[in-house]
């Protein structure tokens, strides 16, 4: 039989006492209907709209379990047993019998009036930490859309000075709001056995990397995650940096420079008892990057170099250490209600809006941005 009907599992994967299964679409009463049996022995197209009901699926497997079912305006919710073979059973008997089985997240995208909401609510079951989930429950909100929105209007109307600021300020913000998700990445790199391991057992608060008094110790490229400040960071321990490295050791330090030129920060870390530490990375190179001397407490009396001093032993600098890491990667947070785009959807959208503005063409800027937002009419270009 076929159903313009869906259906979709709303519950996480897991255990748990219940799972929510919704159907929607045209023909969602009529699926549900075939194998709902209401315990009140009337059809689910004669119940009542947002009321509970009690009752047993039937299933071609068997009698079929004992489930609640909540008939909606436009949907059918179906609350049974949790877990995965329960809530699987009945999306099989439903696809069977020609629903099309969708998953959640495209269920909200494809029913949701507004995309910038829907795309926020989905990208809140990744978030890390509160902060960004805060930023995000923003544009739940409709920061987003009420600033999208008011850039088209600057666009149609030809008010061009406030169109542009507008854009600019939103493509400042996406530098952060790509990374609500995706954490920042922050290298360590430096000399073998300056102490890069035991900072960043020291940033992370346990010990995650091996510590050892041996050059070459670290021979591979150590990732962890953690947040500073409420900020998702992906720190890389990595393998010291000396030209005289050979086999594994050389394969290792390989790595490392791979690591380095993908990271959105590196730390340069030098071991402070020397007067004249190697060079490891130029201000040439176009990354961000903060010097950091450790060891602190044997400082060399010749060393005038300037940079964070931190003892990883002690813990002393590190806090100066954490400040700096975040003032680098986010320099100026997001207020409170401010729009952020957090999509590469959304800055592909913005970016292109750009190119179109630049060319003096505004209103194709503006159908642009249209389109990403589902905003009237889409005028093709």
């Amino acid at each position: 039989m076929n159903k313009q009907a869906f259906v979709s599992l709303l519950t996480p994967p897991g255990r748990g006492a219940v799972a929510t299964v919704v159907v929607g679409g045209q023909d969602c009463v009529a699926c549900v209907a075939e194998r709902f049996d209401a315990a009140c022995g009337r059809r689910l197209d004669e119940l009542v709209i947002d009321r509970i009901f009690f009752g047993r699926w039937r299933s071609r497997e068997g009698p079929g379990e004992e489930l609640v079912v909540c008939r909606r305006s436009d949907w059918v919710e179906i609350h049974g047993h949790g877990g995965r073979a329960a809530p699987a059973s009945i999306i099989q008997d439903l696809v069977e019998d020609g629903c099309r089985e969708m998953a959640w997240p495209d269920l909200l995208w494809q029913t949701s009036a507004d995309p910038f909401a829907a795309e926020a609510c989905i990208a809140l079951t990744q978030a890390r930490t509160q902060r960004t989930a805060a930023i995000l429950m923003d544009q739940v909100r409709g920061a987003l859309r009420e600033q999208w929105e008011k850039v088209i209007r600057a666009l149609e109307s030809g008010d061009i000075p406030t169109a542009s600021a507008s854009m600019e300020e939103l493509t400042q913000q996406s530098c952060i709001g790509l990374h609500l998700i995706q954490p920042y990445r922050v290298v360590l790199c430096g000399p073998p056995n300056v102490g890069k391991s035991t900072l960043i057992n020291a940033l992370l608060g346990y010990q995650r990397s091996i510590v050892y008094d041996q050059p070459g110790t670290t021979r591979d490229v150590l990732t962890t995650h953690t947040a500073l400040e409420g900020w998702p960071i992906e720190l890389s321990d990595t393998a010291g940096l000396r030209d005289q490295a050979s086999g594994v050791e050389a394969e290792g330090v390989e790595r490392s420079r791979q690591q380095r030129e993908k990271a959105d920060l590196v730390l340069l870390i030098y071991d402070a008892s020397q007067s004249s530490p190697e060079v490891i990375l130029t201000e040439g190179s176009g990354q961000q990057h903060l010097t950091i001397y450790n060891k602190m407490d044997q400082r060399s009396s010749g060393l005038d170099g300037e940079g964070i001093f931190t003892n990883a032993l002690t813990g002393d600098g590190v806090g100066d250490l954490v400040k700096a890491i975040v003032e680098t990667l986010v320099p100026l947070p997001p207020r409170a209600g401010q729009a952020v785009p957090f999509t590469h959807r959304q800055v592909k959208a913005l970016k292109a809006s750009q190119v179109q503005l630049f060319s003096d063409q505004p209103q194709t800027a503006a159908a642009i941005l249209r389109a990403a937002a589902r905003v009237g009419p889409v005028v093709s270009s």
